[in-house]
């Protein structure tokens, strides 16, 4: 059964979870947070719908996210306070949220877990989309966050997190769709360099700096999702395209350029 928790075969340097820790997870919708959370005991998750739930009994209504984030955060201090392991089953985007996260655990002087998923946004469309009613989040949401993820990556540990840890958002996808899920492992896997290689493909990634190195492994797996989708004709045709754009300098700009010019009537 393939190691859930990995950057797409990149070897760990300490990809432990300190017990006892604030573990917040950041993705968008769709990302795998609440599959990832399912690791943890029950009473270690505080969930964010679950507790939209309890205070509006919709666990999708977002007029009661305020509330909502109010009585988890009245638990989490209770949990701080007793020195217990708590997971944050929220997406975790904005940096003021998480900021308000750090600052109870430093409160208690609990250690910090940033543990990311970067899920490839086609993956996160997708499952969000399967989502039933009110769960479901409009797409522009979406984009949003997993824009609001990339940006964030490098300047997690700058923000004051103990460790920055990321699991591989393609197996988060397939566990929620039930494969090779297992449970009990909280093992993740921390920044290296040099990366690894792929764990899907086997492709060897140069070596990069470890802020870098997350949204090079997000175009990756971005890569994956895209190719994933195309039939083989297709696949020839796109490769020839983009090797013949990367080989000539500014091919890419007149291109698009001329793309402009043809949608508004030009050739």
């Amino acid at each position: 059964m393939p190691n859930p928790f990995r950057l797409y075969g990149a070897l760990s340097a300490d990809s432990t979870i300190p017990a006892p820790a604030l573990v917040c997870l950041i993705g968008p919708a769709g990302s795998g947070k609440s599959t990832l959370a399912r690791r943890w005991a029950e009473t270690q998750v505080l969930e964010l719908d679950r507790f939209r739930a309890m205070v509006s009994d919709d666990a999708g209504c977002q007029e009661a996210s305020a509330d909502a984030m109010l009585a988890l955060r009245t638990v989490l201090k209770a949990r701080l306070a007793r020195g217990l392991t708590s997971v944050i089953d929220a997406t975790s985007t904005q940096a003021a949220h998480r900021r308000a996260l750090l600052d109870l655990a430093r409160d208690h002087s609990m250690p910090t877990v940033a543990l990311v998923l970067p899920t490839p946004l086609p993956l996160c469309l997708e499952r969000n989309a399967r989502r039933p009613g009110s769960r479901r989040v409009p797409d522009a949401v979406v984009l949003r966050q997993h824009a609001d993820v990339s940006a964030a990556l490098s300047g997690l540990s700058g923000e004051g997190f103990d460790r920055v840890l990321f699991a591989d958002g393609q197996d988060q996808a397939d566990q929620a769709d039930g494969r090779h899920a297992g449970p009990g492992d909280r093992r993740m896997t921390s920044t290296p360099s040099p990366a690894g290689p792929c764990g899907r493909c086997g492709t060897q990634a140069t070596a990069v700096a470890g802020g870098a190195l997350p949204a090079a492994v997000g175009a990756h797996a971005d890569a994956h999702a895209v190719w994933d989708q195309l039939e083989a004709v297709q696949r020839d045709g796109l490769a020839s395209i983009l090797r013949t754009v990367l080989s000539t300098r500014e091919l890419d700009v007149e291109i698009l350029a001329l793309a402009d010019r043809h949608g508004a009537g030009g050739r």
